[in-house]
């Protein structure tokens, strides 16, 4: 059910049953300053209000037979008169009412009888309930004070502080009301009375509701003194004495503001009704000068829930403000999607534009475009001086006319070849948008040719990384190209140091770069991941790979740490134990190829064909896999914590014992995958295919599966403590068992034919999932929560289920003999066809159940109604 407010007011809701229908409560809410009628915003008001009563129910929100009046806060007096005590008056409307507050006081024996000393002088005191007559023994106010039976304990016993007018204490064994301006507590005396009969027909048939022959006094609450004759108009008159740190007496108008109430019901969801709201409740709050008016409907309903209606719409219309038609309200409250957003019904006339000075806007253009071409000129520029310097050192040829630069982008000729139409005038936005686009094709076309540049003189691996920014979808233009043309050389003078040991004239520059590589080094590994160099004091190997250097380099006992592999065949090579750290692996053919306790860890794998690959052991910690088959890989004993996949198949794949916490697949295929005793706490499954999958004592804790098929998965024995299932849809999934402690599953999972027998299912929690023919022999369900699930012909003979909520789900046809449903709720849930024999059904919830042909042989039903709620229904 909708709430729909207007910015002020509270609105509740309550359930209660008529002698004639069930019905829905609703309160209406207004926080008022007393002094300018203001009404609190609903959030303040919220806040205001729960503060003031702390946190405790001030109101049962059933609707009262009359207007009503309570006040809230303490006596102050003012003066020393007022300190021996002092009268506290209340007065709204024709009602008054009147108590007298006073100091300390005790019970003092004379020779005239008995009195009240006092003790000290009265400052403030709250009036509430603890400080009236009452004690621990006393059914009508256990909280309060002076009560005592024992008549050699007189002397010196307490008075309680707070007397009604005309009801002075005369005597320790006086037993007046409570004197108090708050509602009574309904097993008070004063309200028992109107309660009408408990008897066993009222306990089989009514409770907890009222008994038909309830006086309807008994939901007015307050004594009857605080009760007017009819509903308040809401713009009477009231007034407080004693009741304000500093004023004697407040008095004041109710406001006369009205508050409106709009009610949509499911089977007329095209008509919105309004609904006559009465004043039943006035709280006043003296000391914050605050007034809290009630107003309430009851709306009968054939839902118990009230689920027959969709939402509720409040206004308040102020006292001053004119009145308004129900239909502009329910327009307002009402508003459909996107109709918040402003509707242009007039055409706007283009001759009618201010005509756009072109040749102005393409001046600005021109000067911003420049601005950027030099920068790129400038690292242009740069790139070739730093390479022709480099060229000339190491005795290379290199001609700098064979690399042009970028040319000055043109914006006036640009702005000349837009054809003119009448239709459409100048649209700069879009011009603006086609000069920043040639704009950013001058500076990749500079880049691409400063790679190109840097390629010619040998630079092959700081090629690939260049490339390699553009493939990872980081666009040239956002490079800074100086800092890349003048950082890359220092590789290029680590090779040259492995090439010739003579060029010592090269030194001085190759200071002055290297100190710019090692700046500018963790912003490329930033950028690029994968684009890592090797540890520092190893050779560094060329990047054009071939299979048969790879081989060389693993068996000569050197690192592949930090590589890329592109388009490379190593299929069936074997590459045990290979230090492959950080490596990328792109378009790769490792079919059958073995990396047996390789470390792998952070590597990348792109578009790969890994088919029986042998990872047995392998360390494969935040490692990452896009649009790669893993089909029938052995992964036994693997870590791959941390780690990440995509679009990839690991179908068939052998993952028994792997590690692999943290780690997230999404749009994997996992078809007969085999995770015995794996570890995956806490791993995320998004869209993935999970059918015959084979996990068996695996650890899934907090593991999340969100829109994902598990047909015949099987987690026999496995921990799924605190795991989410979202949108899980599978047939025949074997969960015996398992520890389901603290499962989430949503209203779109679908999970029948699941098999939980002798799982933990304790405080699960299952919102509207299905689990049409589940089996549940011998399984734990204690205090879980099947909200509005579909447990129709389950089995769950021997199941305990103590404190479970099965609110609104359907067992029709289930078959749960000698199932132990203590203290369970079974509100609302279809029982046609249901065998509970042999059941414990103790203090069971049963209200509003439902069903025909309901089995109960033999089944424990004390303090249980389901029989009579049965046949209510």
């Amino acid at each position: 059910m909708q709430h729909k407010i207007d910015g002020k007011g509270l609105l509740l809701t309550a359930r209660y049953r008529s002698p004639e229908s069930e019905c829905l409560v609703v309160t209406v809410g207004l926080l008022v300053d007393s002094d300018t009628g203001e009404v609190f915003a609903t959030e303040d008001a919220w806040v205001w209000v729960t503060q003031r009563f702390a946190g405790q129910a001030f109101d049962r929100g059933l609707k009262k037979r009359t207007g009503t009046f309570a006040v809230h806060g303490q006596a102050y007096a003012l003066n020393d008169a007022q300190g021996a005590g002092m009268e506290v008056r209340v007065q709204v409307g024709a009602r008054h009412k009147c108590l007298h507050a006073f100091p300390p006081r005790s019970w003092n024996k004379h020779l005239l009888g008995w009195r009240a000393v006092a003790k000290g002088r009265l400052e403030s005191l709250p009036l509430t309930l603890e400080n009236t007559f009452g004690g621990e023994m006393y059914a009508d106010n256990p909280i309060g004070q002076g009560y005592q039976l024992d008549p050699k304990a007189f002397e010196g016993s307490v008075v309680a502080p707070i007397e009604a007018a005309g009801c002075p204490a005369l005597h320790p064994a006086d037993q007046p009301a409570p004197a108090t301006f708050l509602p009574l507590p309904p097993y008070s005396a004063a309200r028992a009375g109107f309660l009408g009969t408990l008897d066993a027909q009222w306990t089989a048939h009514r409770a907890p509701w009222p008994p038909l022959d309830v006086d309807p006094r008994w939901f007015d609450e307050v004594a009857q003194d605080q009760c007017h004759d009819q509903y308040w108009r809401g713009d009477e008159a009231w007034s407080v004495t004693g009741m304000h740190p500093h004023l004697p007496r407040l008095e004041g108008c109710l406001p006369g503001h009205r508050p409106r109430l709009f009610v949509e019901f499911q089977e007329r969801p095209d008509s919105v009704e309004e609904a006559h709201l009465d004043l039943d409740t006035i709280w006043l709050f003296p000391d914050a000068q605050r007034l809290l008016l009630l107003y309430r409907v009851q709306i009968p309903v054939r839902d118990p829930d009230a689920t027959d209606i969709t939402a509720l719409g409040l206004v308040c219309e102020l006292a001053d403000d004119p009145v308004v038609s129900g239909q502009a309200w329910v327009r307002h409250l009402w508003v459909s999607p996107g109709a918040d957003e402003v509707q242009i019904d007039e055409q706007i006339d283009p001759e009618a534009m201010p005509a756009c000075d072109v040749p102005a806007l393409a001046s600005v253009a021109q000067a911003a475009a420049d601005r950027v071409y030099d920068e790129v000129a400038n690292g242009f520029t740069q790139a070739v001086d730093a390479v022709k310097a480099l060229t000339a050192k190491l005795g290379v040829a290199f001609d700098p006319a064979s690399f042009k630069p970028p040319s000055r982008p043109d914006i006036a000729g640009m702005v000349a070849q837009i054809k003119d139409t009448s239709s459409t005038p100048f649209d700069a936005v879009s011009h603006e948008a086609s000069i920043r686009t040639a704009v950013a094709q001058a500076q990749i076309q500079a880049n691409e040719q400063a790679a190109r540049l840097v390629g010619a003189a040998g630079l092959e691996a700081q090629l690939q990384q260049v490339q390699a920014m553009a493939v990872d979808g980081v666009p040239l233009a956002a490079m800074d190209l100086d800092d890349v043309t003048q950082h890359l050389p220092a590789e290029q003078a680590a090779l040259r140091a492995s090439l010739a040991a003579g060029l010592l004239r090269a030194n001085e520059l190759e200071a002055e770069i290297r100190s710019k590589v090692d700046a500018a080094r963790e912003e490329l590994a930033a950028i690029t991941p994968a684009a890592t160099t090797a540890p520092q004091g190893e050779v560094q190997v060329p990047a054009d790979w071939t299979r048969e250097r790879v081989q060389a380099v693993y068996q000569a006992g050197n690192s592949l740490a930090g590589q890329r592999f592109v388009n490379l065949d190593l299929s069936a090579l074997d590459l045990s134990n290979a230090d492959l750290r950080t490596s990328q692996f792109e378009g790769c053919q490792l079919q059958g190829c073995t990396l047996t306790a390789a470390d792998l860890r952070e590597c990348v794998f792109i578009d790969c064909a890994m088919n029986e690959v042998r990872l047995q052991r392998a360390c494969l910690d935040g490692a990452f896999f896009q649009r790669c088959d893993l089909e029938r890989g052995l992964f036994d004993g693997a870590s791959i914590n941390v780690g990440y996949a995509e679009d990839s198949s690991f179908a068939e794949a052998s993952l028994a014992k792997v590690q692999l916490t943290d780690g997230q697949f999404s749009g994997c295929v996992f078809r007969m995958a085999n995770f015995t005793e794996a570890q995956l706490h806490g791993v995320r499954l998004l869209s993935c295919v999970l059918d015959a999958v084979c996990a068996q004592q695996a650890s899934l804790v907090g593991s999340q599966w969100q829109s994902c098929t598990a047909h015949a998965l099987n987690i026999d024995g496995a921990n799924l403590q605190s795991t989410l299932w979202s949108a899980l849809s599978g047939q025949r999934i074997s969960a015996r068992g398992a520890n389901l402690n603290d499962l989430r599953v949503d209203q779109m999972s679908r999970l029948s034919a699941a098999c939980f027998d002798q799982a933990n299912l304790s405080n699960a929690s299952l919102d509207g999932a299905s689990l049409t023919g589940a089996s549940l022999r011998g399984a734990c369900l204690d205090r879980a929560l099947f909200s509005l699930c579909d447990l129709s012909a389950s089995n769950g003979n021997r199941l305990s289920a103590r404190g479970a909520d099965f609110t609104g789900s359907d067992l029709t046809r289930a078959c749960w003999l000698g199932a132990n449903l203590m203290e369970a709720s079974l509100r609302k849930v279809t029982l046609d066809g249901v065998d509970l024999s042999g059941s414990n059904l103790h203090a069971a919830f049963t209200d509003a159940v439902r069903g025909t042909q309901v089995r109960l042989d033999h089944a424990l039903l004390t303090r249980c109604r389901i029989r009579e709620d049965l046949a209510r229904a």
